[in-house]
């Protein structure tokens, strides 16, 4: 089998990083995985102490922390490859925000 030659690739600068870091199609998901790693932060960093608030022990509040922990692991994956095969969009569950003090875009 003879070799392929390999093919020509385009030159991408610091302003098409720019352009493309910008996109929409970019940010929202960056976003969506931002807000889900600061829940789980959040979580992880709250649910000890609301535990010890409710007399909790440590045993009880480190399972509900893993099982925050896990969840999340779990349902990753799936929604990257539902993503992947076009079962979701970047567009789902999007929320559309009323304009302030009635001020029209």
């Amino acid at each position: 089998m003879p070799a392929a030659p390999p093919l020509p690739k385009a030159r991408q600068t610091v302003i098409d990083l720019a352009r493309r870091l910008g996109q929409r199609s970019f940010l929202w998901p960056t976003a969506a995985l931002a807000a889900a790693t600061a829940a789980l932060a959040t979580g992880v960093g709250f649910l000890p102490v609301t535990g010890a608030a409710a007399h909790l022990g440590p045993l009880a509040t480190g399972a509900v922390v893993s099982l925050l922990a896990a969840s999340a692991a779990l349902i990753q994956p799936r929604a990257g490859a539902a993503l992947d095969h076009g079962r979701i969009t970047t567009t789902a569950g999007e929320v559309e925000v009323p304009p302030l003090c009635g001020v029209a875009d």
